[in-house]
């Protein structure tokens, strides 16, 4: 979509749709949290902290797992055999808004399911498109995603959510030569803007093109890396095949984007 106006009218409405559908509230968590990046540190430290109070105490108030606990530093670090093992005490005995079952992709040989709720969802799905942005992206841009399973859903509802989304996905679990190839052609013909994914499978189409020939891909703006480590030997061969700049970015199904690389 070559003019800008009509191009922000499209997102808008796909945002707007993508709200009212999933029950989120995504455009209001990122207007939110693009006002509080601008914070000065110390009340970025200061209203961190308060969340951190709020949240500690509602989990001891409210949830069996933590009713004993006597602060919050001297919480052990929780692995998944422990929330699998507890499962029901992590959950608030006051909470009463509706939750979302979902599952991570099972990196380590066994899935771990979850809850989530509107919350969590809408700042999740916020903090990606903020991190897309710093590679260019703008409502209604088409992305292409590389991942695993936990993004491979096969009910009308996830496929509803990917469309309004303008998402594409593409699975990690089959990098031949020839679905490769399949890739870089549909990422071409659908005007693929930012490609968002495991740095490790990135890095592997990357090669892919080093090796073979020249691909071009003229929508694309940027590439954005995530769930893995992104080594400078990585990037840089990232860069060389797409000709886009390439960011970093931390994102784990369960808890969202932790960090992201920006200016």
């Amino acid at each position: 979509m070559n003019n800008p106006f009509l191009h922000s009218v499209t997102g808008w409405i796909r945002i707007s749709l993508i709200d009212l559908l999933g029950g989120t509230f995504i455009s209001k968590s990122l207007k939110k949290f693009k006002e509080e990046q601008l914070l000065p540190p110390e009340e970025i430290q200061k209203l961190s902290k308060s969340r951190l109070d709020q949240l500690f105490k509602a989990a001891k108030s409210s949830t069996k797992y933590y009713k004993d606990a006597k602060n919050y530093a001297n919480l052990d670090v929780l692995d998944k055999a422990t929330i699998r093992q507890h499962y029901n005490d992590f959950i608030a005995t006051d909470f009463n808004q509706k939750m979302q079952p979902k599952s991570t992709g099972g990196s380590t040989g066994i899935t771990l399911n979850y809850l989530t709720t509107r919350a969590s969802r809408s700042a999740m799905w916020a903090g990606i498109v903020m991190s897309w942005e710093v590679a260019g992206y703008q409502w209604g841009d088409k992305v292409a995603f590389i991942a695993g399973t936990s993004i491979f859903k096969s009910n009308f509802k996830h496929k509803l959510f990917y469309h309004l989304f303008n998402i594409e996905v593409y699975s990690v679990y089959d990098l031949s030569d020839k679905k490769i190839k399949e890739y870089l052609k549909q990422i071409k013909e659908s005007k693929v803007a930012i490609i968002y994914g495991y740095a490790s499978a990135i890095g592997h189409i990357a090669n892919f093109i080093l090796r073979h020939e020249s691909y071009e891909f003229p929508h694309l703006k940027g590439i954005v890396c995530t769930s893995e480590v992104l080594t400078d030997n990585v990037r840089h061969q990232i860069q060389t095949a797409f000709f886009v700049p390439v960011y970093n970015q931390y994102c784990c199904n369960e808890a969202g984007v932790s960090a992201y690389e920006c200016k």
